[in-house]
């Protein structure tokens, strides 16, 4: 397995930008701190972190064809851009990495909007993919001490902060992200 991941890292590094390659190091290095700390399975989160991005080796038209002519959108993602990349990621993880794992395929393919069906796994993906070190964001300590503490809290604080900023932008709002939020909050007391 580790030879097939150190040839995955290379395929995958030469297809990416360099800077979409750092992004990928930046997410797997977030990811495997938080599963460390909360006892998830790490190659599991490895693999997903590391196949998040690969759709966005194509140029968004070229992942919409794909995304297209392989029937992975709804109405609703087209309108959402930046769900065309993570579908596109989950396909090329099962049809040219041959990954199986139904859960690592469900993480990717909703990394971008969250999903109410979202467990610990998926919750470690998109805070991750967030707070990649490489993006030093203002408040980025202060997010992953959050995780660190409480995952399901610090996921909750990361999508407050990626929904102000579809907000500020104008962007629309995937539903996933709606219902992510939902489900996030379900638990804390009123």
């Amino acid at each position: 397995m580790i030879e097939r991941k150190k040839d995955w890292e290379k395929e995958i590094a030469s297809q990416l930008s360099e800077e979409r390659w750092l992004h990928t190091l930046g997410t797997i290095e977030i990811a495997l701190h938080l599963a460390k700390i909360h006892r998830l399975n790490e190659e599991k989160v490895y693999l997903a972190t590391l196949l998040h991005d690969i759709g966005k080796a194509y140029p968004l038209e070229k992942q919409k064809e794909l995304a297209l002519a392989y029937n992975l959108l709804s109405p609703e993602d087209l309108r959402a851009e930046g769900v065309v990349h993570a579908k596109v990621s989950a396909y090329l993880a099962r049809e040219r990495y041959r990954i199986q794992d139904e859960d690592i395929l469900f993480v990717i393919a909703h990394h971008s909007t969250g999903h109410p069906d979202y467990g610990p796994l998926g919750w470690v993906v998109y805070v991750s993919d967030y707070l990649d070190p490489n993006r030093k964001l203002v408040h980025q300590t202060t997010l992953l001490a959050t995780c660190e503490a409480d995952l399901k809290e610090g996921c909750l604080q990361v999508l407050l902060a990626k929904l102000q900023y579809l907000f500020d932008k104008r962007k629309y709002l995937h539903s996933y992200s709606v219902d992510f939020y939902h489900s996030l909050i379900q638990s804390f007391p009123f």
